[in-house]
């Protein structure tokens, strides 16, 4: 049987222990509330795209990270709220 595929807000919120592999990942360490905004974000920005397992959002989460713009220190901060 194939596997469905599913859409990035489908693997929202994403866990503690995720946010460490993404943090290794990206070698950016943003927090959790941070990464789980940015997939929100990004899930509404590209509603047709999909992903066949969580190993892939992962790897399409820190690829995100690691270009992200702002600095940790901003993003990190209490608060920090993306414009939508």
């Amino acid at each position: 049987m194939l596997s469905q595929k599913k859409r990035l807000a489908d693997y929202y919120p994403l866990t503690p222990e995720d946010a460490v592999i993404l943090q290794r990942m990206s070698s950016r360490s943003f927090n959790i509330y941070f990464i789980n905004q940015l997939l929100l974000k990004l899930s509404n920005k590209y509603p047709n795209r999909h992903f066949v397992n969580k190993i892939a959002v992962l790897n399409y989460m820190a690829k995100a990270l690691a270009n992200e713009l702002l600095t940790t220190e901003q993003a990190n901060s209490g608060n920090f709220r993306f414009m939508m």
